[in-house]
């Protein structure tokens, strides 16, 4: 019988209450997490994270863990304890974790602690129940206690399977033994070769990845560094062929006691270390990944890593001694006796040189990235990134916050140079201090878009403020957000002022964009319409905005509610699904009834209302002049839109848009009326030739480059938008093609 009497129980049962104590504090702000049935594959991630770590045949371009990244075996049990969780569960499966410090006598006045996970869980009864690392349920506390599978030991228990604390804060903890104890069972009996490896394969890993389970989101894994999944698929290799070896000694009836026979203790050591080491591992590689991501680890994982550190220099330091001493006595060392002395030493390595809080391994691997990135800026750019990471920990009260949400931002930005020699020739043009304000009233700030907000007025990137080609046009500009702070009432008049500016610069006020919206609700009654079911003028981009103030200044007077009945009528009839395909339409009508005023026989021409108010009244009349354009539209969409399919970049980005910009400009000079081919293929053969590239902009949200190609032989010109950094197979786009004699005079 086991001596819990000793010095060293003694000395444990304080470690334990003090580990109990923490996970309290830590763990027990919740009492579940829940899974309803579209996130129960995250269930699944979590166990099989428990049971054996990070999987070992993931792929370099996979972005996500995934259960069929583990071995068909590993999918068996995780399944096995899934379905067994889900079978006692109700459709949302609520489920916690809590841990169970356990102490094992190994000999005379020898002793070795360890720790496993259980999972609590609300049963199908709408009763907390448990389920253990062998896929066994309890209905109750008192059942897991008096018959869970544990190895002959003493148990420092939650009391009642909960972290629950006293008036005093103490947590609640019970010391029981297990009931092997009372079995009196001295060796693992292993006729059932599949229950036994569930159980060292359990139990093993569950030592340290009980606590990775709670560690790491599903995801983690697949973000980790080459040199995390060494160390980790090293620990998952040991403890899978320790397990091995143990059921080969079973079943040829060797011992399999760890605490009798020094081979089995070398195995289960291994087993041991080697699962709690892929924990260490595992929470040092992932909180660094978040810190250079810009992320902060919560509360938490921080807390837990520290503990997790120094369960590992206990385990991982029983091992090294055991596996040095027993070495010592062979005469043939094999090459798991090696794996799993170089696994320890490993291990051991690694957490003795994390002796350190999360807190400073974030704020040194923060440090380590910022400056990476100043180094590699100049003078101007490195004031700039400066403001910006002042900027951030004021705000957020924090230096650890404000440098996550500064990596944060510079892992978006794609030119660092640039984007911050703008932001600091912005700074300088508008004459702001360390607080980013102005004796004027001029402030400014970095968005969390990444675009400068002045005075709420101007959001500009950075690095389009820098290109602005003249700097008396960012004077301009900054006079102008200046007298809109002094008087905010003249604002349009102010804005108008500088037009000229705004237009060759392709930038928008705030103001501007709030009018437009205006007009399009207030004025237009579009805000909310709805085609098939989509609200197409919802969650509008600022190019879109701009893109529907352009047409509608375009139009005037002309762009009244009638003329916009009609639009919508027609954009309803061919099936619009955006805001640009609706703009499309309507530049499309306005060419239709000028086209109309000019077939007119005879006579003045007829006025643009006149025409307007004609097509209106002619909406439900069969064979009308509404119902005459639609057919039309749709016609030559169908032809259009073929050829757009089939144009590589550039393309229009819709078949609508490609529609108006033909029919608009398919006179082309002295080539006369094109076919739509021809039009295409001019389209091709300009925006080909980089020696036709004439002119490019950036845009002002410095995501986009606004090209000109213009070809002086055929007076040619054509504007192509494109992205900066490609995605999802997003290409350049054709924003239209026409003829102008200007450039052909340039020959």
């Amino acid at each position: 019988m086991p001596d819990w009497t000793s010095s060293q129980v003694k000395d444990w049962k304080e470690k334990a209450k003090s580990t109990q104590q923490y996970y309290g504090e830590k763990l027990g702000d919740r009492e579940y997490d829940n899974f309803p049935p579209e996130d129960y594959k995250y269930v699944k991630l979590k166990i099989a994270f428990a049971m054996f770590g990070g999987p070992s045949n993931m792929n370099e371009d996979d972005e996500e863990v995934k259960l069929d990244s583990y071995n068909d075996d590993q999918q068996k049990i995780v399944n096995t304890l899934f379905e067994s969780l889900k079978s006692n569960s109700n459709s949302e499966i609520k489920v916690a974790f809590i841990f169970i410090p356990f102490i094992q006598q190994t000999g005379k006045d020898k002793y070795e602690e360890l720790q496993v996970p259980v999972m609590r869980f609300i049963s199908t009864k709408d009763k907390p129940a448990f389920l253990d690392q062998f896929a066994r349920v309890y209905s109750s506390w008192n059942d897991f206690t008096e018959w869970n599978e544990l190895p002959e030991c003493l148990c420092c228990y939650p009391r009642d399977g909960m972290y629950s604390i006293d008036d005093s804060d103490k947590l609640l903890v019970d010391f029981k033994e297990s009931p092997r104890c009372f079995l009196g069972e001295k060796i693992v009996k292993v006729a059932d070769v599949t229950s036994t490896v569930t159980t060292f394969t359990s139990l093993g890993l569950l030592v340290g990845g009980g606590i990775s389970s709670l560690l790491f989101p599903p995801a983690a894994p697949a973000l980790l560094s080459a040199a995390a999944y060494t160390g980790a698929a090293s620990g998952v290799y040991s403890v899978g062929r320790n397990t091995t070896k143990l059921v080969d000694r079973g079943v040829h009836d060797q011992s399999v006691n760890p605490f009798t026979d020094a081979q089995a203790r070398s195995c289960w050591l291994g087993a041991v270390g080697g699962a709690l080491g892929v924990g260490t591992l595992g929470a040092s590689q992932y909180i660094t990944y978040l810190a250079r991501e810009g992320e902060v680890a919560s509360k938490v994982l921080r807390a837990t890593f520290n503990t997790l550190n120094v369960s590992s220099l206990t385990v991982n330091g029983i091992g090294i001694v055991s596996n040095i001493y027993d070495l010592s006595q062979k005469d043939k060392v094999t090459v798991l006796d090696v794996a799993n002395l170089s696994l320890s030493i490993l291990f051991f390595a690694n957490s003795a040189v994390s002796m350190k809080t999360a807190r400073t391994l974030i704020k040194e691997t923060q440090t380590n990235v910022l400056n990476s990135h100043k180094n590699n800026l100049d003078t101007e750019a490195e004031a700039g990134l400066r403001a910006f990471m002042r900027q951030n920990k004021k705000e957020l009260r924090s230096t650890m916050y404000g440098n996550a949400k500064t990596i944060k931002g510079i892992n978006k930005i794609h030119d660092s140079q640039q984007f911050f020699q703008g932001l600091q020739q912005a700074r300088t043009d508008m004459n702001v201090n360390r607080h980013n304000k102005a004796p004027d009233g001029l402030r400014i700030r970095v968005n969390d878009d990444l675009l400068i907000s002045v005075n709420n007025e101007l959001k500009i990137h950075p690095t389009k403020w820098k290109n602005i080609s003249q700097p008396q046009s960012r004077s301009d500009i900054v006079n102008c957000v200046r007298k809109i702070n002094a008087n905010p009432d003249n604002a349009m008049e102010y804005i108008k002022d500088i037009k000229k500016v705004c237009g060759q610069e392709r930038i928008s006020f705030e103001r501007t964009r709030q009018n437009t919206l205006k007009a399009l609700t207030e004025d237009l009654k579009l805000k909310d319409l709805s085609i098939n079911g989509k609200h197409i003028f919802k969650d509008l981009r600022p190019y879109e905005i701009d893109r529907i103030g352009n047409v509608l200044e375009a139009k005037g007077k002309h762009g009244s509610k009638e003329f916009f009945d009609i639009v919508t009528h027609m954009a309803k009839e061919v099936g619009c699904k955006s805001a640009g395909e609706y703009m499309g339409v309507a530049e499309y009508c306005f060419e239709h009834i000028n086209e109309i005023r000019h077939r007119s026989a005879g006579g003045a021409r007829p006025k643009i209302p006149d025409v307007t108010t004609e097509l209106k009244n002619s909406i439900g009349v069969e064979g009308g002049r509404m119902q005459e354009m639609i057919n039309q539209f749709q016609q030559l969409r169908a032809t259009v839109g073929k050829a757009n399919s089939a144009a590589t970049d550039p393309r229009f980005a819709t078949d609508a848009h490609a529609t108006y910009h033909y029919y608009k400009h398919k006179m082309f000079g002295p080539k006369g009326e094109l076919e739509v081919d021809a039009y295409f293929d001019i389209l091709k053969e300009i925006t080909g030739k980089s020696e036709l590239r004439s002119n490019t902009i950036l845009n002002q949200e410095g995501d986009k480059v606004i090209a000109t190609f213009t070809d002086p032989a055929i007076g040619a010109k054509a504007v192509v938008i494109e992205p900066i950094v490609k995605s999802n197979g997003q290409g350049a786009v054709a924003a239209t093609l026409f003829y102008d004699k200007r450039v052909l005079n340039q020959q």
